[in-house]
């Protein structure tokens, strides 16, 4: 179950959608999730579904409505206003008349609710080794995102998107910390978030600075199994030592709060083997 958009403007719909897959051969264990859906029925006419906002059966004025409800999915529509949780939580509950158990199957995800926004989004490439070492060229990527909202008294960081860091090189790997390879980019939040308003002519539009939580870079783990660069004699196994190597980035952020797409830093153009940084922030825009 996910939202169509991550965020929805104030008083605007976002279709959320459920993937339901027919199931062949009887019917499923309450809860059963099958490879890319959310859901497996044995007959996907036989059910009904309640859908919530915050909790509230349908929705309030709150935190928003669903409505134009089909089989597979629900519009949601933001409240007028920001509310105080940005952050609005939609959940389904589903009974099925296929199923021998009254327990009903349960989904959720989230959506941000913004006015005045701006999402951050970073990538990161990392290349070391080359074609005639063990392992061949190594290659770390990673990438993350996060919503910097302006609707309430003080800005906030939203919707952080961190994701962990995938290496790829000429060895057999089998990867040691997947749930804590966080890679070179990394958002804990904010220390502080500066706003210096505008000030026109010279300065038309409000300068934004970031300072970040640190947090400790931490790489893949891996153990190896590695053939010769030269094809000849054995394989050279192992496993690498578990690595945290300073305070991941970005430690600090600035940028100007207009329309436009803004370039924050991009190292790509000055790179001589594809490893790069690259760090860009949009407005948010209707959808």
């Amino acid at each position: 179950m996910q939202p169509r958009y991550p965020q929805v403007r104030v008083s605007k719909e976002n279709r959320i959608i459920l993937a339901i897959a027919p199931k062949e051969g009887g019917n499923p264990e309450p809860g059963e999730i099958h490879g890319a859906f959310d859901f497996v029925f044995g007959d996907i006419g036989e059910f009904v579904n309640k859908w919530y906002v915050n909790g509230v059966l349908n929705g309030n004025s709150n935190g928003g409505y669903m409505s134009n409800q089909t089989f597979q999915s629900e519009t949601y529509k933001a409240p007028a206003r920001v509310p105080k949780n940005s952050v609005v939580k939609i959940s389904v509950e589903i009974f099925s008349f296929n199923t021998v158990s009254s327990a009903p199957f349960r989904k959720s995800c989230s959506v941000v609710v913004y006015d005045n926004a701006y999402e951050i989004k970073m990538e990161s490439v990392m290349k070391s080794g080359g074609k005639g070492v063990w392992g061949g060229i190594r290659t770390a990527t990673d990438e993350g995102s996060f919503i910097l909202s302006f609707d309430k008294q003080k800005p906030e960081i939203l919707n952080i998107q961190n994701t962990l860091e995938k290496m790829k090189d000429d060895c057999r790997n089998v990867l040691l910390n997947p749930t804590t390879c966080t890679g070179l980019l990394h958002v804990a939040g904010a220390k502080e978030i500066k706003v210096t308003p505008a000030n026109p002519p010279g300065q038309p539009y409000p300068i934004v600075e970031i300072w970040f939580v640190p947090f400790p870079v931490e790489v893949s783990q891996v153990r190896f199994d590695c053939p010769s660069p030269n094809k000849r004699g054995g394989n050279s196994s192992g496993a690498h030592p578990l690595m945290r190597i300073g305070r991941a980035l970005p430690f600090y952020l600035k940028f100007i709060a207009k329309d436009e797409k803004q370039i924050i830093e991009d190292s790509s153009k000055d790179s001589d083997d594809g490893s790069y940084l690259k760090i860009w922030v949009q407005k948010l825009k209707d959808d």
